[in-house]
């Protein structure tokens, strides 16, 4: 995700617990919400939610976040672990904190795509006994005969 780039904007940021605090309908987004379309947002129905199994059975394997999730997390409906569908605390949701994170996942977007179009591209070696007609796909080079011999015959 975007906001997570930059390892020092979360914690600028967040102000709910982890794991569970942002997960759906959550601080990230209904800040979110609030700041792209504050006039459509309920703000009467903004409560926080637990995600049962965290307060049921809590593990270092199971547990649930927008962020990330447990090793063994076993995604399931969200009806099976939350009474409302809100996971998370919306209850902390601002517009301003939904500014920034829209203002910090689009720079950080448009720096991905800004070093994948600068990015080289990768040189591509031919495995195929028999040459294909078809030339290499955007524009790439093939490897030097001697480096893609080389792989050929390590893999023969």
């Amino acid at each position: 995700m975007m906001l997570s780039v930059d390892k020092n904007f979360m914690p600028s940021w967040r102000q709910s617990k982890f794991p569970g605090g942002c997960a759906h309908a959550c601080e990230l987004e209904t800040s979110v919400y609030l700041y792209l379309d504050e006039d459509n947002v309920r703000k009467d129905r903004i409560v926080d939610g637990e995600i049962a199994f965290h307060v049921t059975h809590p593990s270092d394997f199971q547990w649930v976040d927008l962020f990330s999730a447990g090793p063994g997390t076993a995604i399931s409906w969200t009806a099976s672990y939350s009474d409302s569908g809100v996971l998370g605390q919306a209850t902390l949701a601002t517009k301003e904190k939904g500014e920034r994170a829209v203002k910090e996942a689009a720079g950080q977007l448009a720096r991905m795509v800004h070093e994948f179009r600068v990015r080289p591209k990768p040189a591509r070696g031919d495995h195929h006994s028999t040459k294909p007609t078809m030339p290499m796909p955007w524009g790439q080079d093939e490897l030097p005969t001697e480096l893609g011999n080389v792989h050929l015959k390590q893999t023969r």
